[in-house]
């Protein structure tokens, strides 16, 4: 499952994906790229992004879901000055 799909011209995170395996843990995918140019000959087939593949438990997933939402929702207060679900 694709959950996030850069379209920014900015480096870093250009995808992720996650996907529970037979074993009973999580694949994770990680996608990024090292720089705005290295972003750009991804984006035109030249180069790859780089990856990180983790195998996770379904407690370490649900742990790093809670965090990435708890930060998400700090920095959206800040930024908004009101909680993110009542924009």
């Amino acid at each position: 499952m694709s959950v996030y799909e850069n379209a920014e011209n900015t480096p870093n995170l250009t995808n992720a994906h996650m996907q529970p395996v037979t074993s009973g843990h999580v694949l994770v995918r990680l996608e990024y790229v090292i720089s705005p140019e290295h972003l750009a000959q991804a984006k035109a087939g030249v180069t790859k992004p780089h990856a990180l593949e983790l195998l996770i438990t379904p407690q370490q997933a649900q742990k790093l879901a809670e965090g990435f939402a708890q930060a998400a929702n700090q920095i959206l207060t800040r930024l908004h000055g009101d909680h993110p679900s009542k924009q």
